[in-house]
């Protein structure tokens, strides 16, 4: 039973450092329709963090984590906000 117990964890430990690179998508590749989609999960999210304040605003750790949980890279957003820069600049 202790075996067992290690290869689940060892098996989720894997999943989960890898998730970082399955949920990062290559946002300069994406069209502007998949930019805006995850820009709406990432806000999502962020709304979901301090709606129900699950993080304090100064703890990047904790953002991060919640990031990664729904499937967004924090890492992402600065990427995501000049790309909705350049697309509603565009507009007009």
């Amino acid at each position: 039973m202790v075996r067992f117990i290690q290869v689940v964890l060892f098996i989720s430990g894997l999943l989960l450092s890898s998730m970082h690179v399955m949920a990062s998508p290559a946002v300069d590749h994406m069209t502007d329709m998949e930019v805006s989609e995850y820009a709406i999960r990432m806000s999502d999210v962020l709304e979901k963090i301090y709606s129900e304040q699950l993080c304090s605003a100064t703890d990047n750790h904790c953002v991060r984590t919640e990031f990664a949980r729904n499937g967004v890279v924090y890492d992402d957003k600065d990427a995501v906000k000049k790309r909705l820069v350049i697309m509603i600049g565009s507009i007009y």
